[in-house]
């Protein structure tokens, strides 16, 4: 050192810069001292985005698809395809009254009575159906309807709304952590979470009263355009300002949406074709959105409580969340779940309470103008049994401190002094995994193997999916057998010295296995006293849907955020992912898009002749030429599929246009 010190009175040399001859000097602490500091916030979670995104657009798809897909195409409770003989067979039999109580509906869910599915003996016993040398069930096309109770299955359109929840709840304690690090206090967060929740009920209401199908039931030029006016009010109504917007040209942007909102909605609601607006389910109000706002609401205030970071407060979170999200789920429970069943159903009834505050019908008494009681009466909008998605929600945000502390790691990292090259390339290693692209390729394989496989195991209970020599393997155990080997390699090759994003990686994975076993386990946990032979009488979205459908959704979408962290976030390969990044970021405006003004700009009648020929120019025998065209009188559904498919990215090159803009809809 005292060379070096004499080297240095004699030649100025550069802190990270060579001496003549090639000598590398090292900075003496009191040079490091002097030399600023370069602050390097750390990225944003891109697979996150990416998965928040691949899970909204998948609903886009879900909701376009047309008839006579297979059964995997559709919800499991809505197959197209049946064993054949299968309907006979309920026919003849009668619903007992144990397996009527086991199968309980939901509050507020309508659904068709259904009889019970056969025996798993029956099902698999000679019939013109089976083929027993094969193990091979024959299909034939059945009547398309509800069959939530007697047809246990599980599909991707089943998983791509929990895996929305998932990615919802993982990104609560990212968005508020970060207005915690600004110092915002914590009842202000809470007064925020509550916005957040008044935002998307009223997201929830626009959407579904802006369609053309709600505007009227055979929808016109009128409607369409209707439809497009709605969307573009959202635009000052919810889209980001630039941070130096002044602040009264602010609050002129929001009047003006706010003021054309109000009077779009009066003139929908004022037309002859539409029944009064009542708070409806699904009619005047989009269901899914305002199942998104229940459950993020009391998720963000239990992580406010339990936000700090380790097993101790994660145990506090899920003892307070998941009894919870049992006792709402409890109308799904089979009735030897049910240890109080009296006292379940009074806790139920008890929790309803917010009812009678939402119905407001005895204001009439103090108006000067009586309002209609349908739109005084608010009690539809709350059911204590949509807390049930806690299930999937709070796990989340488990998850979701995961990724606090990796961001912080990250955010570390970036901000580490690099004054030589020798310290910049070992900041660069710390920064990165000890894992290789062979290693990263061999845990994508399998974990996207064990994906397909439980895809592919659960997709129905009939028959036999495969043939072990004698023994014929009948799903779902195939989902067990196809799915943990390759689960099982890929927990394998994270073993050795990780990095810190392998010990993230490796965290997230070693939870996702944790719940996805949990609902394999109910998966294919026999019981002789329900209709399949299966707990539950077997996995569904329902409703009722069973826990083992929460479950498996979360394990699968944790596993697959893990592939999608590897690729984007360690690795940096950001392009191939782009579209699924930009509509994760704004997925308020891809599911408002997909939600009618995507089938306005389809219908117009000057831009079809871009799509097909030979295609009508009257709107009514455009119209008539859609209904064909979607009903596959013309062509077979999977061109149909094809063309949504289309649709659905051309969505998503609308949003990536828009979010590129900076024309993102706050969420």
């Amino acid at each position: 050192m005292a060379r070096h010190s004499s080297v240095r009175q004699n030649v100025r040399v550069k802190p990270g810069r060579s001496a003549p001859g090639g000598a590398m000097f090292e900075p003496t602490p009191e040079e490091l001292a002097e030399r600023p500091v370069k602050v390097v916030p750390a990225p944003r979670l891109v697979g996150l985005d990416a998965l928040r995104g691949l899970a909204v657009l998948l609903m886009c798809l879900s909701g376009l698809l047309p008839t006579a897909l297979p059964n995997w195409m559709y919800h499991g409770y809505y197959p197209a395809y049946l064993p054949v003989g299968w309907e006979q067979e309920q026919a003849e039999e009668t619903p007992s009254p144990v397996a009527a109580q086991n199968e309980g509906g939901e509050n507020n869910e309508a659904e068709p009575d259904a009889l019970g599915l056969a025996d798993v003996d029956d099902l698999l016993a000679p019939d013109p159906g089976v083929t027993e040398e094969a193990g091979v069930v024959e299909w034939e096309p059945a009547p398309k309807k509800f069959r939530g109770k007697e047809w246990p299955s599980f599909t991707w359109v089943d998983w791509v709304f929990p895996m929305f929840l998932f990615a919802m709840g993982a990104a609560i304690p990212l968005a508020l952590s970060r207005r915690l690090a600004r110092g915002d206090p914590t009842w202000r967060l809470m007064l925020g979470a509550v916005g957040r929740f008044v935002l998307l009920v009223f997201f929830a209401v626009y959407i579904q009263q802006i369609t053309p199908w709600h505007q009227n039931p055979s929808p016109g030029l009128a409607e369409w355009w209707t439809t497009l006016l709605g969307l573009g009010l959202l635009v000052p109504v919810l889209a980001r300002l630039p941070f130096n917007t002044p602040r009264g040209l602010r609050l002129a942007v929001r009047g003006f949406g706010v003021a054309g909102v109000m009077l779009l909605l009066a003139m929908v609601n004022d037309r002859d074709t539409n029944a009064p607006f009542a708070w409806r389910m699904g009619e005047d109000v989009d269901i899914i959105i305002l199942l998104l706002a229940w459950a993020s609401l009391p998720a963000a205030w239990l992580w406010l409580w339990t936000r700090n970071a380790g097993w101790v407060m994660w145990t506090v979170r899920l003892v307070v969340a998941l009894p919870l999200a049992f006792v709402a789920h409890q109308h799904a429970m089979p009735t030897q779940w049910r240890w109080f069943a009296n006292t379940f159903d009074g806790f139920v009834s008890a929790m309803q309470w917010p009812k009678q505050l939402l119905d407001l019908r005895g204001l009439n008494q103090a108006l000067p103008g009586h309002l209609p009681e349908s739109l005084l009466n608010l009690s539809t909008m709350y059911d204590f049994t949509w807390f049930k998605l806690l299930w999937v929600v709070v796990p989340g945000t488990v998850v979701g401190d995961i990724l606090v502390r990796y961001m912080a790691e990250q955010r570390e990292l970036a901000n580490i002094p690099r004054p030589a090259p020798v310290e910049q390339s070992k900041a660069v290693k710390l920064a990165g995994t000890a894992w290789g692209i062979g290693r990263h390729a061999i845990i994508t394989v399998g974990l996207l193997g064990c994906v397909v496989a439980i895809l592919v195991g659960l997709k129905d209970y009939a028959g036999a999916f495969a043939r072990l020599g004698p023994l014929p393997v009948a799903t779902p155990y195939a989902a067990l057998l196809l799915g943990l080997p390759p689960l099982v390699i890929a927990l394998l090759a994270m073993i050795g010295k990780p990095g810190p994003n392998g010990r993230t990686l490796r965290r997230l994975t070693l939870w996702g296995t944790a719940w996805l076993t949990m609902g394999l386990i109910l998966c294919v946990w026999p019981d002789p006293r329900t209709p399949t032979g299966f707990v539950e009488n077997g996995i569904s979205k329902g409703p009722p849907a069973r826990l083992s459908w929460y479950l498996v959704s979360l394990g699968l979408s944790i596993l697959f955020l893990v592939v999608l962290m590897l690729w984007t976030d360690v690795r940096g390969w950001r392009w191939p992912f782009g579209l699924l990044t930009t509509n994760g970021r704004n997925p308020m405006l891809a599911y408002a898009l997909i939600h009618g003004p995507l089938a306005a700009v389809v219908a117009i009648p000057w831009l079809m002749p871009f799509v097909a020929d030979g295609v009508p120019a009257s709107l009514d025998a455009l119209l008539a030429w859609m209904i064909e065209r979607r009903h596959g009188l013309t062509a077979s559904p999977w061109h149909d599929a094809g063309w949504d498919l289309v649709k659905t990215l051309g969505v998503a090159v609308v949003v990536w246009i828009a979010t590129k803009r900076g024309v993102v809809l706050r969420s």
